[in-house]
């Protein structure tokens, strides 16, 4: 639906001004003596404070003061709901773990999904990958010995400021390639991730 248009050619009454998107005025000003809002019609006031628990108002809205709107979204619970994505691939030929792929901050604790590709991209052996928290391993190496990308997904538990990574290493004589890495969770992933941290 868009927006109820004001005519500038001639003075124009509305009754009932109805946006659902940006109201866009251009070079022109809204002028008038004073402008009253008689009710807000159970709409969700969507002050860039988050979807799930919207703040709905059904009677009249009377500000003496500021208006301040605070949103705290509920603890992750991991799901496919991606929140940060790197596409790019990385290859090794080291055969101790390597970081290649950039850190991702997490704001909220609780628990997160982590997922990527891996693959040979030279050479007959395999190669490992790990998910790293806090420049720690915390999940299990996952061996893959295939020149043909293959997905994965872990699950794991995270706590507000963690930054959590991708480790890689190749078996000798091999050049191992990760990518697509993402973490998501279940439903609404924002605020998730404060930014992201590129290799030392």
């Amino acid at each position: 639906m868009g927006i109820t248009v004001i005519p500038i050619s001639k003075v124009a009454k509305v009754s009932t001004l109805v946006v659902d998107t940006n109201l866009d005025l251009g070079l022109y000003a809204l002028q008038t003596p004073a402008i009253y809002i008689s009710d807000i019609y159970e709409h969700t006031l969507g002050a860039g404070i988050g979807v799930g628990n919207p703040v709905e108002i059904s009677d009249d809205l009377t500000v003496l003061g500021s208006l301040i709107a605070s949103y705290t979204p509920a603890a992750p619970t991991a799901g496919n709901v991606k929140a940060s994505y790197y596409p790019d691939a990385k290859t090794t030929t080291s055969t101790s773990f390597v970081r290649l792929m950039p850190g991702f901050m997490v704001v909220r604790s609780g628990q997160i999904r982590v997922g990527w590709e891996q693959a040979r991209t030279a050479g007959s052996t395999g190669g490992r990958v790990q998910i790293y928290v806090n420049g720690a391993g915390v999940s299990t190496e996952q061996y893959l010995n295939s020149d043909t990308y293959t997905a994965y997904i872990r699950n794991i538990d995270v706590s507000a400021g963690d930054v959590v990574t991708l480790y890689q290493k190749a078996d000798s004589g091999t050049t191992y390639g990760c990518r697509e890495f993402w973490i998501g969770s279940a439903d609404d992933p924002m605020g998730l991730v404060i930014r992201a941290q590129e290799p030392a």
